[in-house]
């Protein structure tokens, strides 16, 4: 069996958590509106609204059209959300998946690429200072919690590399 045939597995993002991101930026949203306004907080209200407002529409998009992350032999993609074009990662070029704390100490998805393996060493670097010493990151949504995540990537990542031929695999 090469690892170009292991099966492939699609994870869709949590529509729960994509209307929960619709729900929390309607309500701040209409909040926005409903306040009073005075001329010390009226651009305050209308940057508020128009933030939420586009967090709404957002929401909504990714309601319709839900992110998913495709995981094959070869390697995985990120498509669907926001994502405009697919984003498509080797296993051979993936060191390993982690959780790191991002901003506010929220838990995010972040992955190493191998040595030399960087497509852009130059972004990497400046994705690595915010990401924490990360080369990339998955967004979140996802029905599993990131650590859950972590462990399903790692997982099949190794049974891919396992399986496929050594020309294959990393260098």
């Amino acid at each position: 069996m090469s690892g170009l045939s292991l099966p492939p597995e699609v994870i869709v993002a949590s529509p729960v958590k994509t209307l929960l991101l619709f729900i929390g930026c309607f309500a701040f949203s209409t909040a926005a509106l409903l306040i009073r306004a005075t001329p010390d907080n009226r651009a305050w209200l209308w940057l508020g609204g128009v933030f939420f407002g586009l967090g709404c529409l957002i929401a909504v998009w990714m309601l319709i059209r839900p992110m998913s992350l495709v995981l094959d032999g070869e390697g995985f993609t990120l498509k669907g959300g926001m994502v405009r074009r697919e984003n498509r990662i080797p296993w051979r070029d993936i060191e390993s998946f982690f959780v790191y704390r991002g901003p506010r100490g929220v838990q995010m998805i972040g992955f190493r690429y191998r040595p030399n393996r960087r497509p852009n060493p130059r972004i990497a670097a400046v994705v690595q200072a915010i990401v924490g010493g990360a080369d990339g990151a998955l967004p979140k949504g996802w029905p599993l919690n990131p650590q859950a995540m972590v462990d399903k990537l790692n997982a099949y990542r190794e049974r891919a590399l396992a399986a496929a031929p050594a020309s294959l695999r990393a260098t």
